[in-house]
């Protein structure tokens, strides 16, 4: 059959409502010439009309990078979303067990009986319900009990009291009055509900599913009971079955925008996305202050790389809702992933103007003062100690007394992070943890977040204790850790995400440190300590930058790439020769987060092209067509045309990239670090500027591990030159990749020396706390651990 035979006999089967049928012809006319749209949107049309959603999604990014014209882009985004939102209301899952049978058309709810109040019960509802509509929370409650005096049970004063109870966090009160209220109306299933939506929040999820189970048998096919029903399986992680439930509260009522909102947020965590977008649109729709869909949508268009589309959703709900901290935050993420630092940190206080309680932007704010130029080392550490003091007075400290007879065993070492799984964090630190454990010390795991995987597994298979903290509230968490007689308690986060800072405001360990998660204070004074590579921070330099006492080691964690690899089952390609030699050019380049790369960022890097002639610029992490054309923009502000640039987009796989590139230059004031590991492993030496603060300096770090002090620059004059010199120096250039990968493997796995500093460190920590001596900043070299060996420096 000839193509263009395939492509009408396909047609006519896709009108005939025969997509199935029509997909293999219209796929062979798409495959003998995919330069017509017409084929890419008759394929995306069968997809569309046999469910495939994720598929009709994924076809619109290939016709993008395809480079088709956005009239074509947007034409298939309007059918994806027609389609999308055709099917919330009428598809069901078939094979997922629910707990109760869901009736095929939307069934009225079982009628309450009719609950009569005595003239004076009555009264009493009405002054509550006043109360109520007021804010008067308290009057409510007294008018409510009152209520339960004149009439025992009456449902109304049940229902609402329970529902105050649980807002004051009674949780046990508000659970027996409902059971009692239960028990003298079986018919009435608000009763039922409320307590599964209580115990949900209580996290009791068995009771929760028992009490959902009993309200879906009075009412199988209300939307009420198939949504609560919904929140109780997701909670316990079975999926399906609450999708189930999702999708018969959406049929029950489709002007539920609740019911909507929870299938999206559902199908957004399945990764089925445009299904997800369809019901957030469908929610607002209904009702257009519904801010989480407008913020579940901006994240949406994130994740596809549209940032301009994200802002315009937030900026709505704001224009809804300006005092929701939330929102905000939502905002200064969407900025900071762009690398517009300034307006993320503006983002951020604004949040905090009208939520200041909301720790997130606290953090967000501080994480992105971080990346921010030209802000000073004071302003930062000032920002940081001003929180510090906000989470210290919050707090009661724990005392702990010094016991000089302790200072000769080795110290119980915790570790306190939410990155105990497949994680940069985890591939960092898990080799010294081997090491430390083979040394005798035993650490044990407070694990802050829900992730679970193989990696979690393996730590917890080896670690001395392990123990969830997540959910438990600080001072809960401190008094645990304190019964486990922890000795020196590890902060792996500092202010980035699952950070439980606040656990060490209240002081559980005698000894508490923050390390690798975080590269800044943590601005809290009762945090002792922070190892640093002293040949970053030098003596004298940057201890007026910390709360904590800085610890300066000969040698800190080396990012182990192979490991990580194979952690995500992927080969680890070897270096190249040097590309310079092959394309008569120079190729720069960056693999930094897109966040650390704002304008003056590129002004730079355009200063060293412009001084190295045909050079040109490769950029990796590409999500979309809308972030490349941000870059161009950016580039060319600074005076590089495109045709000097060279975009990669987004893979698991880019090491790859790597081949292509002479020198990677760095970014600043916040440098590369994962980054720069992997590229001194692909031979690929990274062009540093050292700055005055800890987190622009890890470049200088690594360059000292593999001998690369020539590519640390002081000035950005210097970084120019540096860039020039090399350039022009490509024989000595191709000799330094030839090598960099063994020598960078070999300092990657020199975690011999980085075991033996941190045991001279918390030794040495130890025993100024058994001494009774306070925190003091610790300098460890080489040449002490050399000498010493096992004993402990002074």
């Amino acid at each position: 059959m000839a193509p263009d035979d395939a492509a009408r006999f396909g047609r006519s089967l896709l009108d005939a409502g025969e997509p199935t049928l029509a997909f293999p012809l219209l796929l062979r006319a798409l495959e003998d010439d995919p330069s017509i749209a017409e084929h890419w949107l008759a394929i995306q049309e069968a997809l569309i009309a046999t469910g495939m959603f994720d598929g009709a999604q994924k076809l619109i990014l290939q016709v993008q990078q395809l480079g088709f014209a956005p009239s074509v882009i947007e034409e298939m985004r309007r059918r994806l979303l027609a389609g999308t939102t055709e099917s919330l209301t009428r598809t069901a899952l078939p094979g997922i067990p629910t707990a109760a049978p869901i009736a095929a058309t939307p069934t009225p709810a079982a009628a309450p009986q009719e609950i009569r109040a005595s003239p004076q019960a009555a009264a009493r509802l009405l002054r509550a319900r006043k109360a109520m509509a007021a804010g008067r929370s308290f009057d409510a409650e007294a008018e409510f009990r009152t209520v339960l005096k004149l009439e025992a049970n009456q449902a109304e004063a049940v229902n609402s009291l329970a529902a105050l109870l649980r807002a004051r966090d009674k949780v046990d009160e508000a659970v027996a009055l409902l059971r009692q209220g239960i028990a003298a109306h079986p018919g009435l299933v608000a009763l039922p509900l409320n307590l599964a939506r209580i115990l949900i929040d209580a996290e009791r999820h068995a009771e929760a599913e028992q009490e959902c189970r009993a309200a879906l048998a009075l009412a199988p096919g209300a939307c009420d009971t198939n949504l609560v029903m919904g929140q109780c399986f997701l909670l316990q992680r079975q999926e399906g079955a609450a999708e189930q439930h999702f999708r018969a509260a959406v049929r029950a009522n489709p002007e539920s925008a609740d019911a909507l909102v929870h299938l999206g947020k559902l199908l957004q965590r399945r990764q089925r996305e445009a299904e997800a977008e369809a019901a957030f649109r469908r929610a607002i729709s209904l009702k257009n202050d519904r801010t989480d869909a407008y913020q579940q949508l901006a994240d949406l268009y994130s994740r596809w790389g549209v940032p301009a589309e994200a802002e315009a959703w937030l900026r709505k709900a704001l224009a809804v809702d300006p005092r929701n901290g939330q929102l905000w935050l939502a905002l200064a993420h969407v900025y900071f992933n762009t690398g517009q630092s300034e307006d993320a940190v503006q983002s951020a206080r604004s949040g905090l103007a009208v939520a200041a309680g909301n720790e997130a932007l606290h953090n967000v704010h501080l994480f992105t003062l971080l990346h921010a130029p030209g802000r000073s080392a004071a302003e930062v550490f000032k920002a940081h100690r001003s929180f510090g003091r906000h989470l210290e007075d919050a707090a009661k400290p724990m005392r702990h007394r010094p016991d000089a007879a302790a200072a000769g065993r080795k110290p119980r070492i915790g570790l306190v992070s939410g990155d105990f799984s497949e994680h940069v964090v985890a591939a960092w630190f898990l080799p010294l943890w081997e090491k430390l454990q083979q040394r005798g010390y035993e650490i044990h795991a407070y694990v802050t977040s829900d992730r679970d995987d193989y990696i979690t597994q393996r730590l917890r298979g080896f670690a001395a204790g392990w123990r969830v903290i997540r959910g438990l509230a600080d001072d809960a968490a401190a008094r645990r850790i304190r019964e486990d007689g922890i000795d020196i308690l590890v902060d792996l986060s500092g202010h980035t995400n699952h950070n439980r800072l606040g656990v060490f405001a209240c002081k559980p360990a005698p000894v508490q440190v923050t390390y690798l998660g975080y590269p800044a204070t943590t601005g809290l004074s009762r945090m002792d300590y922070y190892p640093v590579c002293g040949h970053a921070m030098p003596e004298g330099f940057g201890d007026d930058q910390f709360t904590e006492k800085l610890v300066r080691l000969p040698a800190v964690c080396m990012f182990d790439l192979q490991r990580f690899n194979a952690m995500q089952d992927a080969a680890l390609p070897e270096a190249n020769p040097l590309p310079a030699l092959a394309n008569g050019y120079v190729t720069f380049g960056s693999f930094n987060r897109i966040s650390k790369s704002g304008q003056e960022v590129i002004d730079l890097w355009a200063q060293a092209m412009h001084a190295v002639p045909n050079s040109r610029f490769l950029v990796a992490g590409m999500r979309s067509d809308e972030m490349i054309a941000s870059m161009i923009a950016r580039f060319a502000q600074a005076g590089i045309p495109e045709e000097r640039l060279i975009f990669r987009r987004h893979s698991r796989d880019y090491l790859r990239f790597h081949h292509e590139v002479d020198i990677l230059l760095d970014s600043f004031p916040y440098a590369g670090g994962t980054t720069t590991n992997a590229a001194l492993r692909m031979g690929v030496p990274v062009l540093t500027l050292a700055g005055d603060t800890y987190v622009s300096r890890s470049g200088i770090v690594l360059a000292h591990h593999v001998g690369l002090e020539g590519f640390v620059a002081e000035t950005p004059e210097e970084f120019v030159a540096r860039a020039v010199h090399w350039s022009g120096n490509l024989q000595e250039l191709a000799a330094i990749r030839a090598r960099l990968g063994t020598q960078a493997d070999v300092a990657m796995r020199e975690s011999d020396l980085t075991a033996q500093s941190f045991d001279a460190a918390f030794r040495a920590m130890w025993r100024r706390f058994c001494e009774g001596k306070p925190p003091a900043a610790i300098t460890i070299t080489a040449e002490e651990l050399g000498d010493a060996g096992e004993e402990m420096p002074s």
